[in-house]
């Protein structure tokens, strides 16, 4: 079996309810941010690497200018590392601003695999691959969002309204450092996202609330 048919063997077992959650949560199916709000989760993952290889399955947002996971450089400028979503009728963009899946339309549910590095970027989405190779590393100061991109002083820009998160996966040169389900806590209804890495619940640290899908 190879790294790539492991990966998706426990991701399904994952989905299905055999994730190993402890106790006190329980699996959904996704959660996505509530219609006009501004919930994220803020990974606390430094976006400063050589590599960044992010996984997914999602249901991209209708909405254009939305971005799933993403940080800016942190240094006022525009320089953006961001992956999942949707902006400006499609355009694809490799590396430092923005990642569109090949063929990904509005409101399609998708599995994509992107490993962006200095002068080359693959990209695989529902089994299609494209390369780039747009150069210059991204050393950044500020940490990922998830749901939105990550602009600094407190500020959050490109909010993905009606996305959905089925599981993330975030690995930062070769090191898996983020493992994301949804779920929320039995004891008080918190929707967040549960991380087997540090093993902590991840809950909204924006405004608003979270929706979720059906106990898994």
């Amino acid at each position: 079996m190879t790294a790539l048919m492991r990966r998706r063997a426990m991701m399904a077992a994952k989905e299905q309810g055999g994730g190993g959650l402890p106790d006190a949560f329980q699996q959904v199916e996704w959660i996505s941010p509530a219609a006009g709000n501004q919930p994220y989760i803020n990974t606390g993952i430094i976006a400063n690497a050589a590599e960044y290889h992010m996984t997914a399955k999602y249901l991209n947002t209708k909405f254009e200018d939305a971005y799933g996971l993403g940080a800016r450089l942190g240094d006022g400028s525009n320089t953006q590392c961001c992956f999942f979503g949707r902006y400006k009728a499609n355009s694809e963009w490799a590396w430092g601003d923005w990642f569109y899946g090949p063929g990904a339309s509005q409101e399609d549910i998708h599995i994509a695999d992107a490993v962006f590095q200095n002068g080359s970027q693959v990209i695989t989405v529902d089994g299609t691959t494209r390369t780039y190779s747009r150069t210059g590393d991204f050393n950044g100061t500020l940490p990922f969002f998830v749901f939105c991109r990550n602009q600094g002083n407190g500020n959050i820009g490109m909010h993905a309204h009606g996305m959905r998160y089925y599981y993330l996966q975030m690995r930062l040169d070769g090191v898996l450092v983020r493992d994301y389900i949804p779920c929320y806590r039995k004891s008080d209804g918190e929707i967040g996202m549960y991380d087997f890495v540090s093993n902590r619940f991840f809950t909204n640290a924006g405004s608003g609330t979270f929706e979720k899908g059906n106990d898994v």
